[in-house]
C-alpha cells in the first residue's frame, strides 16, 4: 500500500496510520434458573447497564 502511494505521490512523506475501537457492556436482566422442585428462587430486579469503550491507533 505504501509503495502504491509513493507511486502516485512521490514528492510527499507517507505515513500509514490505523484506529480501531470497541464497546465492552454488560446488562444485567434476571434470567431463568434451575432449583428444586419445592425452592422459589429469588432473583432481585435491579437492572444495571454498565459500558467501556477503547480506541486505540498505530
Amino acid at each position: 500500500m505504501a509503495e502504491e502511494l509513493l507511486n502516485v505521490y512521490p514528492d510527499k512523506t507517507i505515513r500509514i496510520m490505523f484506529q480501531d475501537e470497541a464497546g465492552f457492556g454488560r446488562i444485567s436482566k434476571p434470567k431463568y434458573c434451575w432449583c428444586t422442585k419445592d425452592v422459589r428462587a429469588e432473583v432481585p430486579c435491579h437492572h444495571i447497564r454498565e459500558y467501556k469503550y477503547a480506541y486505540g491507533a498505530v
